[in-house]
């Protein structure tokens, strides 16, 4: 229980990637679409192409994986229960959304409540994929 199964982070993190991938195109992305879709025209920001889909799925996979490393390095410390793995998810939420959310509801000229929708709605799926990353690892 001191050391840790990299082989099952690495598959543990892998799938908890793909589920915040997963996540992204089925659940965020359509809810979302109609807001994004009013910045373009507003020129907030651009089209996006296929190097942002990329690099936002090497992004999440990337999260993917050092949740469930935080989630196996904690591990030994309070538990392998499913209270710790919400507990890492929301930790590293804290970290990948909500801190980059409210700095960009501070500089950003998109509306407040569009940027709140994505910071609950993402935080929600990083602590779903963490959970799923934790419920694969085993030491």
């Amino acid at each position: 229980m001191n050391s840790i199964n990299w082989n099952r982070v690495l598959l543990g993190g892998i799938a908890a990637g793909i589920v915040a991938i997963l996540l992204m195109i089925v659940v965020i992305s359509p809810i979302l679409m109609p807001s994004w879709e009013m910045g373009m025209k507003m020129g907030l920001w651009k089209q996006p192409g296929a190097t942002n889909f990329i690099i936002g799925n090497v992004n999440l996979l990337f999260f993917g994986l050092v949740a469930t490393f935080t989630y196996a390095a904690v591990r030994p410390r309070f538990g392998g229960t499913a209270n710790t793995a919400i507990l890492t998810g929301i930790l590293i939420a804290v970290l990948k959304d909500i801190i980059p959310g409210i700095g960009r509801w501070n500089w950003s000229a998109e509306p407040g409540e569009n940027i709140l929708l994505w910071i609950a709605l993402s935080s929600a799926s990083t602590v779903v994929a963490t959970f799923v990353g934790a419920w694969i690892y085993k030491e």
